[in-house]
Order: structure tokens, then C-alpha cells, then sequence
């Protein structure tokens, strides 16, 4: 299944999405925390802020529209043939996430290796 936030919607809050894509597209925008099993797609002109995309089995393409925060996928794309100038800003909003195995500080500690196992 697919849970299309599209057009001129807006949604504030949490998703958590057990599987099912996840279809972010033309003007509409998203605020808040995201976990998810299943893809997400990014296009269009929406605009999504999230202190944390986690979808750490899924792929994650960014094709257009405006990302803010941290992505956390099995795959992560950002732009492509059929891409629509993406914006990404990496810096999350509010108060950082703490990840998991990196203290409580939420300032992440990971390196190329830990980030793989994980």
C-alpha cells in the first residue's frame, strides 16, 4: 500500500509505518519524526522537515522538493535522471536525536565501520 501526502496537504506530527511506501509529492510538506519499513519518495515540491527519517532497510529517494534533517536508509538517493533539483539540508531541527550506541549526548559517534553493522 501507499500513503500519498500530496498536492497542498500539509501533515504535522509522527509517522510510523510498519510497510507500504511513502509518497511525498507536489506542494505539499510534512513536520515530524519518520520510521518506517518500506521506500520513501521525495518529489515534486514538497517540503519535508524531520529531526529523523528512519527507514534503515528501505531505500529513500530524494528526486525533488526540499529535505531538512537526517536520513537513516538501507539506500539513500538524492537526485537522478528523473530528478527535479532536490534540496537537502542535513542539519535537523530542534533537539538532536540521540542515536543509538552513541551516548546520550545525541551528537552521533559513528564511523564507516559501526555505520555499516548497524
Amino acid at each position: 500500500e501507499t500513503i500519498n501526502i500530496t498536492d497542498s496537504k500539509f501533515f504535522h506530527g509522527n509517522l510510523i509505518v510498519k510497510e507500504g511506501t511513502l509518497n511525498f509529492d507536489g506542494s505539499g510538506g510534512f513536520t515530524g519524526s519518520v520510521s518506517t519499513g518500506g521506500p520513501v519518495i521525495v518529489k515534486g515540491d514538497a517540503k519535508i522537515t524531520t529531526p529523523l527519517l528512519y527507514a534503515p532497510n528501505s531505500t529513500v529517494e530524494v528526486l525533488g522538493g526540499e529535505f531538512k534533517g537526517p536520513i537513516i536508509g538501507g539506500t539513500v538517493t538524492i537526485g537522478g535522471p528523473t530528478a527535479s533539483n532536490p534540496r537537502v539540508y542535513y542539519d535537523p531541527p530542534g533537539t538532536p536525536v540521540p542515536i543509538p550506541g552513541s551516548g546520550d549526548s545525541g551528537q552521533a559517534n559513528i564511523t564507516e565501520d559501526v555505520a555499516r553493522e548497524q
